[in-house]
């Protein structure tokens, strides 16, 4: 876990040193989740919001350089951790926080060594844990 609370340290640092807004990609197709997030993030001017409902979509989207990425599991077709993968070949720097749920299958762990800062399990508080892990 220090890792992680390192690399999350060292996001709120560099989120903080910018003036410029934090172009943060949400992939998820819960569209109440991303409503929430969307609110929460509007009444914040460090940060610029864009959603994607697939992993394919937010690829398509990298050169718009995002600094961080939330990324959930279960997304129709590519699912979050192929997206995963490939947003860490073409886009290292990319801070990635992914979203799984028990039932997924898969334990943080495998997302932490596939490359993402930090894994949140979805047990109804997410969007708190998202927003606590990017202020």
């Amino acid at each position: 876990h220090s890792n992680a609370r390192g690399a999350a340290l060292n996001l709120k640092k560099a989120v903080m040193e910018t003036k410029v807004p934090t172009h943060i990609f949400v992939v998820e197709n819960d569209k109440i989740f991303v409503r929430m997030l969307d609110y929460v993030f509007s009444k914040s001017i460090q940060y610029r919001f864009i959603d994607h409902s697939s992993g394919e979509s937010a690829l398509k989207s990298l050169h718009l350089n995002p600094e961080v990425i939330v990324l959930d599991y279960s997304l129709p077709g590519m699912n979050g951790f192929e997206t995963l993968q490939e947003i860490k070949e073409q886009h290292p720097h990319a801070y990635v926080l992914s979203m799984i749920s028990k039932q997924d299958g898969r334990l943080p762990a495998e997302f932490l060594n596939a490359g993402a800062g930090d894994c949140i399990v979805k047990d109804g508080t997410e969007v708190d844990q998202v927003v606590e892990r990017l202020e």
